[in-house]
């Protein structure tokens, strides 16, 4: 069987149970503070990415003779090889 409390005096026993409430405040601010900090980060982990390129652009000026077809077949031959061991 459990022993009884007594408390020394009334006074005692409200200290007790203040500082009690005191802990339990400080207790539930500290989760609270501890979940506002971890919600945000959980948002942002939804798998929102923007989707990739699908497309190579080549921005240039084509100088006289020259067609997008001989832009697209160096940008696959002599420049992916140059950009394959620089990148």
């Amino acid at each position: 069987m459990l022993p009884t409390f007594r408390p020394d005096s009334v006074a005692a026993a409200q200290k007790r149970a203040v500082t009690i409430k005191t802990r339990d405040k400080k207790m539930k601010l500290k989760l609270v503070l501890a979940l506002s900090l971890m919600l945000p980060m959980g948002a942002f982990a939804d798998d929102h990415m923007p989707p990739t390129n699908i497309a190579a652009i080549y921005e240039c000026n084509l100088r006289d003779g020259v067609t997008a077809v001989d832009v697209v077949a160096f940008g696959a031959g002599k420049f992916k090889n140059w950009a394959g061991k620089k990148y």
